[in-house]
């Protein structure tokens, strides 16, 4: 026989106080060394359940396997409890002692407290349920322990998801007055919120006196829910994407083609509002040319947006996707629109051909959302199916960049602020060049060219090159910069607000 007696601390682990033995089971000749003693002599398969009971102050009874030495393993029972001690600890304390022949039924119970499923019976009487028996493993599937469990099987019933506790109920009790198998699978909500699929499946068989058995077993599914989520997730995409293309081959102008793909993208996605744009360079607009319940955009022709007033622009122009999710509460020009549709969050991925970004595939939720990053890989796909669908319907004038209507008014306006070769540094500069490209096209050495657009930036009383760009093509027929528009005092440059 074996006794011992630990102090158990969170931070430290476990200290042996006490442990004493009989009949040279265990050697050494402090506490310490004969714990460690003990625990190289346990069976391997018995070392994880030695360990203190969950429950405090209730006894835990089980079975283990010791050796003296190099003999063989003997069987244990194992009495042991825990108890409160101060401070911040507890004591556990208990009797090894060796057992006698084990039972059918005590070796049964033995066999299924091994198992990670749990197993299971109940009695079943009208709308009540008893348990009988139920092995270690119901508190890591259930969340509840086996003497709370054993005391009232309905206590399981707190921690199953709101959402399938009544079908689970319905279900257990529709199969004990047929007396058919019940398999049902569920959620079970564990500490801090964390959620784990719980498969409970029993066979019911009639008993004495109206009383129907419940023999079953409950395991742990959340790993296979999650690859089976993912699996359909995926066939869903592969069908919008089938659909998508569907409606490409099918659809007899670009108008109805795009209106049906923001419909479809819309129905997968669970997004109520969504929206296919393309840049017009020339009037500097965004043209919303397919479009699915827009509140303030009604059914009908294309509509042309400022670019100011819309995040599509954003997508565009920055060619990167974009995802806002407090758009409410933002007070910029770009958000006009958001708030005209009570969105909160949008996500925008740009619509490219090559490297240039010609349009925009956005999403509007009136809900704060986080999207993750896979929904950004999977419009990103989508948009190149667009831009594809609409260079097949001979639309090309779309993905072209087109002059601006406005270039020759734009040379009157500045002729007096900018020089000769200033204003060629700004027609190459308002289509996105770099400095070094713009220096080998005008045989000029990239230091001069930097000269140059730091002076046009000055003389258009803008901070940055895209400001620039912005007002080479969006100047009006017949309007002058004001002079010293956008200047501050002390020579700072603004943004002309």
């Amino acid at each position: 026989m074996v006794r011992f007696e630990c102090l158990v601390r969170r931070s430290r682990g476990i200290d042996p106080i006490v442990v004493r033995s009989g009949q040279g089971l265990i050697d050494g000749t402090g506490p310490a060394e004969r714990w460690q003693h003990l625990l190289d002599h346990l069976h391997p398969d018995d070392r994880r359940h030695f360990r203190p009971p969950r429950s405090l102050a209730r006894p835990a009874r089980r079975r283990v396997r010791l050796r003296a030495g190099d003999e063989p393993y003997r069987s244990f029972q194992l009495a042991h409890r825990s108890r409160p001690a101060e401070p911040r600890g507890r004591i556990w304390e208990g009797i090894l002692a060796e057992a006698g022949p084990e039972d059918p039924e005590t070796r049964l119970a033995t066999i299924a407290d091994h198992l990670p499923a749990a197993l299971y019976r109940c009695e079943v009487e009208g709308r009540s349920t008893r348990c009988t028996f139920v092995s270690a493993a119901v508190a890591d599937v259930f969340g509840i322990s086996v003497a709370a469990y054993r005391e009232d099987p309905a206590r399981m019933l707190d921690n199953i998801h709101p959402d399938d506790r009544q079908g689970v109920i319905e279900a257990w009790h529709e199969a004990a007055e047929q007396q058919t198998i019940f398999d049902c699978e569920f959620r079970i909500v564990l500490g801090r919120g964390r959620e784990q699929w719980v498969r409970s499946v029993a066979q019911m068989t009639p008993g004495r006196r109206g009383v129907v058995l419940a023999d079953g077993i409950a395991t742990d599914v959340t790993r296979r829910r999650l690859v089976q989520e993912q699996l359909e997730q995926r066939n869903r995409e592969l069908l919008t994407l089938c659909r998508i293309s569907e409606i490409a081959l099918n659809s007899p102008s670009v108008a109805s083609g795009l209106e049906q793909m923001a419909r479809e993208i819309a129905r997968h996605m669970n997004f109520p509002t969504a929206v296919i744009a393309i840049y017009d360079e020339s009037d500097q607009v965004v043209t919303v040319r397919g479009r699915h319940n827009v509140p303030h955009l009604p059914p009908g022709p294309p509509v042309r947006l400022p670019i100011r007033h819309t995040l599509a622009w954003e997508v565009i122009r920055t060619g990167r996707p974009l995802i806002e999710n407090d758009a409410l509460g933002r007070s910029e020009a770009r958000f006009t629109y958001m708030h005209k549709a009570r969105h909160q969050t949008f996500v925008g991925v740009p619509v490219k051909v090559g490297e240039r970004a010609i349009g925009c595939l956005g999403l509007g939720h009136p809900d704060r959302l986080d999207p993750p990053p896979a929904l950004i890989e999977l419009l990103s796909s989508w948009a190149d199916a667009i831009a594809s669908f609409i260079a097949s319907k001979g639309q090309e004038e779309l993905l072209a960049p087109r002059p601006s209507r406005h270039g020759l008014e734009f040379e009157a306006a500045f002729a007096s602020r900018l020089t000769a070769r200033q204003r060629e540094v700004l027609a190459i500069l308002k289509s996105g060049r770099s400095n070094r490209s713009i220096a080998e096209q005008l045989g000029l050495q990239e230091a001069t060219v930097k000269i140059h657009v730091r002076a046009i930036l000055k003389a258009l009383g803008v901070r940055n090159r895209t400001q620039a760009a912005m007002i080479a093509n969006s100047v009006e027929p017949g309007t002058r910069p004001r002079r010293g528009a956008g200047r501050r005092r002390g020579g700072r440059v603004s943004d002309g607000r």
